[in-house]
């Protein structure tokens, strides 16, 4: 079974080089890294935290990624609306 991955932050991950080398770079813990591709209630449904942002944007940056802010904003704003609110085939 394939697990859904919920943009943009699956995309920014896979960019840092994979959930252990993100989570490493920030200092937080892969479960905490895999909860921002997951969707609602479990995960953030593809949303990177705030606080999490500058750290990224300095480790891309440190490791030659080029990821800006607009990166952490979702491609399909009406898409990731109904995730929030009603969570994925709801």
């Amino acid at each position: 079974m394939s697990e859904t991955h919920y943009q943009p932050a699956a995309d920014i991950i896979a960019r840092l080089g994979g959930v252990s080398a993100v989570a490493i770079a920030i200092g937080r813990d892969d479960s905490t890294v895999r909860r921002w591709r997951m969707a609602p209630p479990q995960g953030t449904g593809g949303v990177v935290p705030y606080d999490a942002m500058i750290g990224l944007l300095q480790y891309a940056n440190s490791v030659g990624v080029s990821l800006t802010w607009s990166d952490f904003t979702p491609r399909d704003l009406e898409e990731f609306v109904s995730v929030k609110t009603t969570g994925p085939g709801r």
